[in-house]
């Protein structure tokens, strides 16, 4: 079994030899547990070896360490779902990075500096820009309506749901979250409410259908459009007398 050093491999790149010998010296502070890492011929033992806590990590990639190294802990599931390490152990890894969170927090603090002017690169090209807002919605929101059915209500609501009761289920607690809105803005038939991000537009056909007032509504997202076009008939919500108006931009000048 190999010591974790900095060993010279000509036949890999230094940038990726130096991104493995400092994860080695953080992994050498591993507690709690153990870690077994296997990188080819080489077998590399790490924490507590006495602990009844264990996990086996397979290196299937050697770029993974620079990715863990410029990227941090997102970078290491990403480099797990493309299939650059495995284990067999999922859930005991998991348990002892949570026992050694403090340690391993310094992966995200101080060696993440190492990707940090790529990240900025990135980020400004994908700066939120008019021009730039509707690719940046597309990629999160057009993957697939049926993908987002898996992990959302029957009324594909997204995020904030307001539970009261331990025994609420998700739909229940996204009505009392629609609910809570509307009261709190006092809406009436007398009102127009503009919604700025329709999503699969759920909450405009509640205003509407459950307070009767006026909604505008728009989205950047062709999907989302399609779906809530479908969920708000031509002819309106029953309930409204003012209906719903749903836009799509088609120009970076915004609604028309």
């Amino acid at each position: 079994m190999s010591d974790p050093v900095f060993v010279l491999e000509p036949d890999i790149p230094r940038n990726v030899r130096v991104a493995r010998w400092l994860l080695f010296r953080l992994l050498k502070g591993l507690r709690g547990g153990s870690l077994t890492l296997r990188d080819g011929a080489q077998t590399f033992q790490f924490g507590d070896t006495s602990a009844a806590l264990h996990a086996q990590v397979q290196v299937l990639s050697s770029g993974v360490y620079w990715r863990i190294l410029t990227g941090g802990s997102l970078a290491a599931a990403e480099a797990w779902m493309d299939g650059e390490w495995e284990t067999a152990q999922l859930t005991p890894l998991l348990e002892l990075i949570a026992l050694n969170s403090q340690i391993l927090g310094q992966m995200e603090k101080g060696f993440r500096l190492f990707g940090k002017p790529v990240e900025r690169l990135r980020h400004w090209m994908r700066r939120n820009s008019r021009a730039q807002a509707r690719d940046n919605i597309a990629a999160h929101y057009d993957l697939g309506n049926s993908f987002y059915a898996h992990f959302l209500d029957e009324q594909l609501l997204y995020s904030s749901a307001l539970f009261t009761a331990d025994t609420q289920d998700l739909t229940a607690a996204q009505q009392a979250k629609m609910a809570r809105l509307c009261d709190q803005l006092a809406l009436s038939e007398n009102d127009h409410l503009l919604e700025i991000g329709t999503g699969w537009g759920a909450m405009a056909e509640y205003a509407a259908r459950h307070y009767g007032c006026r909604v505008t509504t728009t989205t950047l997202s062709q999907e989302q459009y399609l779906w809530a076009t479908e969920r708000i008939a031509p002819g309106g919500v029953a309930g409204s007398r003012r209906g719903v108006a749903l836009r799509l931009p088609r120009s970076d000048r915004g609604l028309r």
